[in-house]
């Protein structure tokens, strides 16, 4: 009577399993229930993506510090940026 059904999609997948009522004993099931978790390539992509962002915010943070000092501009870094400024047009 109480019966739960599987449940399968992408990267997901539950055993089925049925229950007696419950006053009735029942023997052990020789097939054991597995709990699985499968990680999509999508999941991973995105997890990399996460990974670099807090990378990405160091660097922001750092930048961010240099141009509070007033050192963050210089001949240098102005020139490579015209450059490939230059290289877009």
């Amino acid at each position: 009577m109480n019966e739960i059904r599987s449940i399968d999609g992408p990267g997901l997948t539950l055993a089925a399993s049925s229950h007696a009522s419950a006053g009735s004993e029942s023997a052990p099931s020789s097939t054991a229930l597995e709990d699985r978790v499968e990680i999509s390539d999508l999941a991973r992509v995105l997890q990399d993506a996460w990974d670099s962002a807090v990378v990405q915010q160091d660097k922001i943070d750092d930048i961010r510090a240099a141009i509070s000092r007033g050192d963050y501009l210089t001949n240098e870094k102005l020139d490579v940026a015209l450059d490939r400024a230059l290289k877009d047009l």
